[in-house]
C-alpha cells in the first residue's frame, strides 16, 4: 500500500514518486523544519522515518544526473510548494515567482494541452523540458478529465499543482519526453565542436597549475606537450613550428621505426617532413662557408673574454660504404678533403672543434673523410686552414688540444718549427731550459701495485680499495683505452695504501697467503703514485672551491704555477728503465708530452692574465666535448660503433640542429662537468632557406625530390624491371603525367599495363655500356652524376623522344633516372665487395 506526502496541503497521489526522511538525525530535523506540517509535529523519530515527501517539493538540480534513476544529492532539503512557517523561519520559506505561464484546455473530443515554460526564481521546473505536449482524449465528456478551464485560477492559487491530475497516458508521454530530453542533453555534450574543445584546452593550458608543471619539464619535453595540446587540424593540414620539427627529428634519429609508431599515437611531423629539413642543409668535408659567415656574425656580439678559444681535433672510426647523394650529385664514401677527393674508401672522419676557454661553449667547424689516419702534411695543412678561419672570424686562438698520437705530434712540431723559424727571421729567440738537480735515484715498479692489489684481497668483508679490480692491475686484462682506470690506480688511495703497508713491519694474511710490502721499493712507488695524483688534480680543476689542494681553478693565489715548475723538472729527470739492470730505455713519448702540456698551461695562464682573467678552469683544456660529440653520433639510430660516411654526415647535421640533444653516453672516459652548449645552431639557416625556397625553379625542385626518393630495389635484376621502374617514375612526374604522346613513347601502347617500349630498353642497354666504361674514372670526383649525364647527352641518340611539348623535360627525366639507377647499382656492387672483405678479415 502506498504512502501519501506528509506536506500540509499536498494532494499528490499515493502512487507518485516520493522520498523517505533521511536516517541522519540532523538532516531529518532539517526536513522536518522545512516541511513544517501539523501531521508530523508530534510524531516520534521512528514514526517520522515512515513519512515521505513527494518529488514535487524538490527542484531538478536537487537530483544527481549521473544515475539512471532519480536520486537526491547529499544535504538536499525540500524547497518547493511548501506551506508558510508561522514562526518566521526564513529557511523554510519558498520564494516562488511564476512568469509567462500559460495553460490552454479546450473541451473538445480532441483535447490539446500546451504547457509552456514555467520559470521560477532559483529553479527551473521539470515541465520546462516538455515544451509542447499534445494529448488526445477519447472521452468526449471533458468534465471527466478533472482539469480546470482556462479561466479557472486554481492552478495559480495552488502554484501549478497539476502533476497529480495527470492521467496514466499523460504520465506515460511525460516519462517518454523526459527520457528523450536527457538523451538529447547527453548527445549535445558529446557533440561539442572540436574548436570548442581546443578553446577549452587552451584555457586549461594557460592555468597557473599547468604552467608550473610545464616549467619543471625540459625544453624538449615542454615542446612535445604543447605540440599535443594545440592540435586542431586534420593530419594533412597540421602546421608545426621549426622547434617542434627539430624536437621530433631528435626522436626520429634515435629510433626511426619507433617514431613511425609514435606518429600513429601522437601528433608528430611525418618522416618525409623531417628528412626535408636535413636536405636544406648542405654540409660537406672541409670549411663550410655559411657556418663561417654565421661564426663571424656571432663573434661580433661576444664579450672579449668569451672570444678566447682553443682548437681540438680527433678522428672517429667509420664503416667503408658508398652512398649516392642526389642533392650533391656525387658518391659519398671516398676520401674527401674539401677541395680534393681521392679514389680511396674513407674509414675515418677527422673533426675539428673550437671551444671557448671562459664558459666552455663549443662548435664543430669542419670535418674531413680520410682513408686510415690522416697524413702529416695533410693534417698540418688542415690545422692551418681551420686556424685561419678562427682568427679571421675575430676569435682569439690561444691553444691546441689533441691526442698524443705520432701523426698529431709530428704535425704540431712541424707547425712549431715553422713558427720558430719565422721568429728567428724577425730577430726573436726561443729559450729552453733543463734544470737538473742531484737527487738520490728512486725506482718505482708496477710489481708493487700488483702486490698492493693482492694484499687488499683479505678475508675481511670490506676492502680498502674496492674500486681496484683485475682490469686495473693485471696486464693481460687491462683496457688501455680507459683513462679512468689509470687515474684510479695512480691515486691517493693506492699511494696511501702502499705507504701505510710499507711502514708496517709484518705480514698481511690474504687469500694468497701472508704477504709483505718491500720497504725501499714500496716507498719509492708510493711517492711516484702520489706525485701523479697531484699532477692529475692540477690539470683537472673546474671549481672555485677546492675539492683537494690542487683540484681547483687556477689563479694567482693557487699553488699550480709553483707545482708545475717543479713537476716539469721532475718529469725531465724521469726515465723508464730495465727492471733487471736498471739501464734507461728509449725516451718516453708520454713523459715528453706531459712536459709540453705543463709548459703550455703556464704560457696560457700568462696570456689569459693579459685579458684580465682572474681564474681559469684547466679541465676546459681536454677533449671531453669532442668525445661526447662522437658518442652522440654513434648513439643516433641503433647503437652503431662504426657509422657509414652518409650516416655520419646526417648525424652531424642533426646534432648541429638540435643543440647536441642525444642520449647520455654510458661508459665514457670523460666527465661532463664543464661541457658547454653550442655557440649557435643551424635553425636560422633553415628559416632563411625556407624564405627563398619559393624562388627556386619548379622543375629543378621536382627532379631533386624524385631523385632523392629513387633507390634501386634488390628485386630489380634485369633491364625489363629497371626500365619498368624508370617508366613508372617518369609518368608520375607532373610535367608529363597527362601527356599520351610521352606515354606511348616510353611504354608499349599495345598493352594496357605500363610495359617499357623496345626503344626504351635499347636506350637503357646502350647507356649501361657507356656509363660502365667511364664510371671508374669519375666515381670519386665531385658532381659525378653531372659528368655521367653530359656523357649520355653527348654519345646517345634520343631523337625518338619526339614529343614537341615535353621533349626537353622527357629527355632530362630519362637521363637523370638512368644515371641515378646506374650509380645505385654500381654502389651496391661495391658495398657487397666491401662487406665480404670485412667478413673475411673478421673471420
Amino acid at each position: 500500500m502506498g504512502r501519501q506526502c506528509c506536506v500540509l496541503g499536498c494532494s499528490s497521489g499515493i502512487h507518485l514518486p516520493f522520498h523517505s526522511f533521511p536516517k541522519n538525525e540532523i538532516m531529518a530535523n532539517k526536513w522536518k523544519t522545512a516541511v513544517y506540517s501539523v501531521k508530523i509535529k508530534h510524531l516520534t523519530e521512528e514514526q517520522i522515518k515512515k513519512c515521505v515527501v513527494c518529488y514535487r517539493h524538490f527542484a531538478d538540480n536537487d537530483y544527481d544526473s549521473i544515475y539512471r534513476l532519480r536520486r537526491l544529492k547529499p544535504d538536499v532539503v525540500p524547497s518547493l510548494f511548501l506551506p508558510d512557517n508561522d514562526n518566521n523561519n526564513d529557511n523554510s520559506k519558498a520564494d516562488l515567482t511564476v512568469e509567462n505561464s500559460k495553460t490552454e484546455i479546450v473541451c473538445t473530443p480532441a483535447v490539446n494541452v500546451s504547457i509552456t515554460e514555467m520559470k521560477t526564481a532559483g529553479y527551473k521546473q521539470i515541465m520546462s523540458k516538455v515544451p509542447n505536449i499534445t494529448i488526445n482524449l477519447t472521452n468526449e465528456n471533458s468534465s471527466k478529465t478533472g482539469l480546470s478551464s482556462p479561466k479557472d485560477p486554481t492552478l495559480y492559487d495552488k502554484h501549478m499543482k497539476c502533476f497529480h491530475r495527470f492521467t496514466p497516458k499523460m504520465w506515460k508521454l511525460y516519462k517518454i519526453a523526459y527520457i528523450l530530453t536527457r538523451k538529447q542533453e547527453a548527445v549535445s555534450r558529446k557533440q561539442l565542436s572540436f574548436r570548442q574543445r581546443i578553446r577549452q584546452a587552451n584555457q586549461y593550458s594557460k592555468s597557473p597549475a599547468i604552467k608550473k608543471l610545464l616549467y619543471l619539464l625540459t625544453p624538449t619535453q615542454r615542446t612535445f606537450v604543447q605540440m599535443q595540446i594545440k592540435t586542431k587540424y586534420s593530419p594533412k593540414d597540421r602546421y608545426f613550428t621549426l622547434d617542434e620539427k627539430i624536437a621530433a627529428l631528435s626522436i626520429m634519429k634515435q629510433f626511426s621505426k619507433c617514431y613511425e609508431c609514435l606518429t600513429q599515437v601522437f601528433d608528430l611531423p611525418s618522416t618525409h617532413t623531417l628528412r626535408s629539413i636535413l636536405q636544406k642543409i648542405n654540409i660537406h668535408p672541409g670549411p663550410i662557408n655559411f657556418i663561417n659567415r654565421r661564426l663571424k656574425e656571432q663573434v661580433k656580439v661576444m664579450k672579449q673574454k668569451d672570444k678566447l678559444c682553443l682548437l681540438m681535433w680527433d678522428e672517429i672510426l667509420l664503416q667503408p660504404h658508398l652512398d649516392y647523394d642526389a642533392k650533391k650529385k656525387h658518391i659519398v664514401g671516398f676520401e674527401d678533403f674539401g677541395g680534393r677527393r681521392n679514389a680511396r674508401f674513407a674509414d675515418h672522419a677527422m673533426v675539428f672543434m673550437v671551444r671557448g676557454i671562459q664558459n666552455g661553449w663549443k662548435f664543430p667547424l669542419a670535418y674531413y673523410l680520410c682513408d686510415g689516419a690522416t697524413q702529416i702534411d695533410q693534417l698540418a695543412k688542415s690545422i692551418k686552414t681551420i686556424s685561419k678561419i678562427i682568427i679571421d672570424s675575430g676569435l682569439y686562438l690561444v691553444a691546441f688540444v689533441c691526442k698524443n698520437g705520432k701523426r698529431n705530434l709530428a704535425a704540431v712540431n712541424k707547425l712549431k718549427f715553422e713558427s720558430a723559424r719565422r721568429k728567428l727571421r724577425r730577430g726573436e729567440r726561443c729559450y729552453e731550459f733543463d734544470c737538473a738537480e742531484r737527487e738520490e735515484r728512486k725506482f718505482a715498479s708496477w710489481r708493487i701495485i700488483e702486490q698492493a692489489y693482492r694484499m687488499d684481497l683479505t678475508h675481511n668483508v670490506y676492502r680498502l680499495m674496492p674500486k681496484i679490480t683485475m682490469e686495473h692491475v693485471i696486464k693481460s686484462k687491462m683496457n688501455i683505452k680507459k683513462v679512468k682506470n689509470v687515474t684510479q690506480v695512480l691515486s691517493m688511495t693506492m699511494g696511501g695504501f702502499i705507504h701505510h703497508h710499507t711502514k708496517l713491519k709484518g705480514h698481511v694474511n690474504t687469500i694468497y697467503g701472508p704477504l709483505k710490502m718491500p720497504e725501499k721499493e714500496g716507498l719509492d712507488t708510493a711517492e711516484m703514485i702520489l706525485f701523479f695524483d697531484r699532477l692529475f688534480d692540477s690539470v683537472n680543476g673546474h671549481t672555485l672551491k677546492p675539492e683537494k689542494p690542487l683540484r681547483v681553478a687556477v689563479s694567482d693565489n693557487s699553488p699550480h704555477l709553483s707545482f708545475w715548475q717543479k713537476a716539469i723538472k721532475r718529469l725531465r729527470r724521469m726515465r723508464f728503465v730495465d727492471p733487471v739492470d736498471k739501464k734507461p730505455l728509449k725516451e718516453s713519448i708520454v713523459l715528453r708530452n706531459w712536459i709540453s702540456t705543463l709548459q703550455g698551461f703556464r704560457k696560457l695562464w700568462k696570456i689569459l692574465k693579459k685579458y684580465k682573467f682572474k681564474h681559469f678552469r684547466p679541465r676546459i683544456l681536454n677533449q671531453d666535448s669532442l668525445v661526447h660529440f662522437f658518442g652522440q653520433i654513434r648513439s643516433l639510430g641503433e647503437r652503431n660503433a662504426k657509422p657509414t660516411c652518409s650516416e655520419f654526415e646526417s648525424s652531424f647535421k642533426t646534432l648541429l640542429l638540435n643543440n647536441l640533444k642525444s642520449r647520455c653516453i654510458v661508459g665514457s672516459n670523460s666527465e661532463n662537468k664543464t661541457d658547454g652548449p653550442l655557440l649557435f645552431t643551424l635553425k636560422e639557416f633553415i628559416r632563411c632557406r625556407a624564405k627563398h625556397a619559393s624562388n627556386d625553379d619548379g622543375l629543378t625542385q621536382n627532379l631533386s625530390d624524385l631523385e632523392t626518393k629513387t633507390k634501386l630495389s634488390d628485386k630489380i635484376q634485369n633491364y625489363d624491371d629497371i626500365c619498368s621502374s624508370i617508366a613508372r617514375r617518369i609518368m608520375r612526374s607532373s610535367h608529363v603525367k597527362e601527356c599520351q604522346i610521352c606515354r606511348n613513347l616510353i611504354s608499349d601502347p599495345t598493352k594496357s599495363e605500363l610495359v617499357p617500349s623496345e626503344r626504351l630498353l635499347k636506350t637503357f642497354e646502350d647507356a649501361d655500356v657507356i656509363l660502365a666504361q667511364i664510371m671508374s674514372n669519375v666515381c670519386y670526383l665531385h658532381h659525378t652524376a653531372l659528368m655521367l649525364e653530359i656523357e649520355l647527352y653527348t654519345l646517345m641518340d634520343l631523337h625518338w623522344l619526339n614529343c614537341q611539348q615535353h621533349h626537353n623535360v622527357l629527355k632530362k627525366l630519362l637521363i637523370s633516372y638512368m644515371v641515378v639507377l646506374f650509380i645505385s647499382k654500381w654502389c651496391n656492387g661495391i658495398n657487397d665487395i666491401l662487406t665480404d672483405d670485412e667478413r673475411v678479415s673478421l673471420s
